[in-house]
């Protein structure tokens, strides 16, 4: 009899595991559905924000990117899992989608690993030019990351007083100056003796930046000595891949970014990096 109502029991066992599982899949699934709708928000808002801070470049726009798939996904979320059960197209696309987002942040954190390792890196002493990069300006005013790079570079030319400081920078889109010039005009006013400024006012490039300030460093010394540049944290592992693909023998001084645009700052560096090794750029 016992053994008749333990087989009795199995129907009504089976029929509790089964609605378990279907709670467990529910909330899983409102789980999923907040978690997209959470992130697509909050990287839309962060290209918003960062919009008003920054003049508009890849950085600026791929957490939007990024976040509108999100976004979508989560709202649609019902009925997407719906045509999923129904199209196997679908699947096959909303599968190449998520491998898509997973191998980017595979590459990303790989990516940045590898930068913040070379941001903590010391630069060498002694060395005869800093060659700080240009960074953007605002009409002919520097902004918050080209001061932090420019005082920088005043303080190694302080602890290294024959050093000259070579500021690299052509004129772009909303600014009314070169990059040069205005970070010329900056360091004088912060008491730079004018003779030791040398102005680089043509590249438009990473690798102009160096190409050209090696010329400046050759008519100057008759060869490319060894010299230190000055760019932004996250800038720094690529600077000085492009520096030694233009031949130069330098080493980096980080300085550091805003906490609230690093997020930004790292995306849009990570794409450049795989793009340059992409392109055999470094």
């Amino acid at each position: 009899m016992k053994k008749q109502h333990s087989f009795l029991n199995v129907p009504r066992l089976l029929l509790s595991l089964f609605r378990r599982a279907l709670k467990q899949t529910r909330f899983m699934l409102i789980q999923t559905r907040f978690i997209l709708i959470l992130f697509g928000s909050l990287f839309i808002l962060d290209t918003l924000f960062v919009m008003t801070l920054s003049n508009l470049n890849l950085g600026v726009i791929l957490p939007a990117v990024l976040g509108i798939p999100m976004l979508f996904s989560g709202i649609f979320f019902p009925a997407i899992k719906r045509a999923q059960v129904k199209y196997r197209l679908v699947r096959i696309f909303f599968r190449l989608i998520v491998f898509s987002y997973a191998s980017f942040a595979l590459f990303f954190i790989m990516t940045s690993a590898v930068i913040l390792q070379s941001a903590q890196a010391a630069p060498a002493s002694g060395a005869k030019a800093v060659i700080v990069l240009g960074a953007g300006i605002h009409g002919d005013q520097i902004t918050r990351m080209l001061t932090k790079r420019l005082n920088a570079a005043i303080e190694y030319q302080k602890d290294n007083p024959g050093a000259i400081i070579i500021v690299s920078g052509g004129q772009g889109s909303g600014e009314t100056i070169t990059e040069a010039e205005a970070m010329e005009q900056y360091l004088l006013a912060q008491g730079v003796a004018p003779e030791t400024i040398k102005k680089e006012e043509a590249a438009a490039s990473t690798q102009e930046n160096f190409r050209f300030s090696k010329t400046i460093l050759e008519d100057l010394f008759g060869y490319a000595p060894v010299c230190v540049f000055v760019t932004s944290d996250f800038h720094v592992y690529r600077a000085l891949r492009v520096a030694a693909s233009e031949g130069l023998t330098a080493s980096g001084i980080a300085a550091r970014t805003e906490w609230y645009v690093l997020p930004n700052c790292y995306l849009r560096e990570s794409v450049a990096i795989w793009g340059y090794l992409l392109l055999g750029r470094i």
